[in-house]
């Protein structure tokens, strides 16, 4: 999912959507929790899209234009 994605709510929604059922399938338990933990940070921000909730697996990333 990229930013651009994200832009277009429904085509990030959709993948939002694969992305849950795979966190949920991470069979370390540890890893899961990261995993759902990122989902949630992601699902929080796709609401708001502000820069202080930006997910911490996104930071680093830069926008494609």
């Amino acid at each position: 999912m990229d930013y651009c994605d994200i832009m277009q709510m429904k085509s990030a929604k959709k993948q939002l959507k694969k992305v849950t059922k795979l966190a949920d399938q991470v069979k370390d338990p540890e890893e899961r929790a990261i995993a759902k933990t990122s989902v949630k940070e992601l699902k929080k921000w796709m609401g708001q899209l502000e820069y202080k909730d930006i997910p911490a697996l996104l930071i680093g990333l830069y926008p494609r234009y």
